[in-house]
C-alpha cells in the first residue's frame, strides 16, 4: 500500500519537465529531508499547480508512493515567493544548488531547513549584507553535515587563540602556525573563533574594521575550501555562472 504523507513544510530546489505535462521536482521538506517528486500534468493542470510550484516559494506539499519517486497529491502555498533579483536570486541558487548536491536523500534535518528558510529570508532583505548570509549557512550546513573542523580547539587539542595564524588540514582540522610561515592560504584565530562563536554578525564582535574584513575574506576562503572538499570535485555550476556574469 502506498504511504500517504500529507501537509509538510517544503521548499522546492530544483524542477524540470517530465514528458509532455509534467514535472519532476527536487524537494527539500522538514521531516523527510531532500527527495524526488513527480506532480502528474502540472503543466496544464487546472489546479494551477505549476504557477505554485516554483523555487524560493514556501510550500506545504502532500504526496504518496512507495518508490523513490514519490507522487504530488497537493500543493498549498502559505505565503508569496521570496522576491530575489540579480546577486541575491543567484545567491539562493547556490543555496539551492550546495543542498542538491550535499543533502542524502531521506534524510530530515530540522536545523538545515530552518537555517535554509533563514537565509532566503534574509537574502530577501536588502539591508543584510550577501556575504553574512552564505557564510551563516555555509557553516551550519557543514556543520550539520559532518564536514566543518572544530573551530574552537587546534589538532593538537589546544584552544584556537587570537593573535595566532592556522592552516587548515582539511580531514584533521586547524594547525597553528608562524605568521610569516610560507603557506598558500592562513587563518586568523579571530576568524575561526567568530566562526564558532557565530558572531560575526555584529560589528562589535570585531576588534577593528580591518579584523572584520579580514574576517569576510578568510571566511570566503575558508568555506570555499570546506565545501569544495565535502564535494569531492564536483564543481559548483552556480558560483561559475555568476562569476562570469558579474564579471
Amino acid at each position: 500500500m502506498a504511504q500517504k504523507i500529507e501537509h509538510q513544510a517544503a521548499y522546492i530546489l530544483n524542477r524540470r519537465a517530465h514528458q509532455e505535462s509534467s514535472l519532476i521536482l527536487d524537494v527539500f521538506s522538514i521531516q523527510y529531508g531532500r527527495l524526488s517528486i513527480i506532480a502528474k500534468g502540472a503543466m496544464r493542470s487546472k489546479k494551477q499547480w505549476s504557477a505554485l510550484l516554483q523555487v524560493f516559494q514556501p510550500l506545504i506539499l502532500s504526496w504518496s508512493g512507495r518508490s523513490s519517486l514519490k507522487t504530488l497529491i497537493a500543493v498549498e502555498a502559505p505565503s508569496s515567493a521570496h522576491s530575489l533579483v540579480y546577486e541575491r536570486l543567484f545567491c539562493a541558487y547556490y543555496l539551492n544548488e550546495i543542498l542538491l548536491k550535499l543533502l542524502p536523500e531521506l534524510e530530515s534535518n530540522a536545523v538545515i531547513f530552518v537555517a535554509y528558510a533563514d537565509a532566503l529570508q534574509s537574502l530577501n532583505d536588502r539591508t543584510i549584507q550577501m556575504e553574512l548570509v552564505l557564510r551563516s549557512f555555509e557553516i551550519e550546513l557543514l556543520t550539520e553535515l559532518g564536514f566543518a573542523p572544530d573551530f574552537m580547539f587546534d589538532v593538537h587539542g589546544n584552544l584556537i587563540l587570537e593573535g595566532q595564524v592556522y592552516i587548515l588540514k582539511p580531514q584533521n582540522g586547524f594547525e597553528r602556525v608562524n605568521a610569516w610561515a610560507q603557506q598558500a592560504i592562513l587563518f586568523d584565530g579571530e576568524t575561526l573563533i567568530s566562526l564558532q562563536k557565530r558572531e560575526f554578525h555584529q560589528s562589535a564582535s570585531f576588534s577593528s574594521e580591518i579584523s572584520r574584513t579580514n574576517f569576510f575574506r578568510q571566511s570566503k576562503v575558508l568555506m570555499r575550501l570546506l565545501l569544495n572538499h565535502a564535494l569531492g570535485g564536483r564543481k559548483i555550476k552556480s558560483r561559475e555562472l555568476f562569476s562570469k556574469i558579474k564579471y
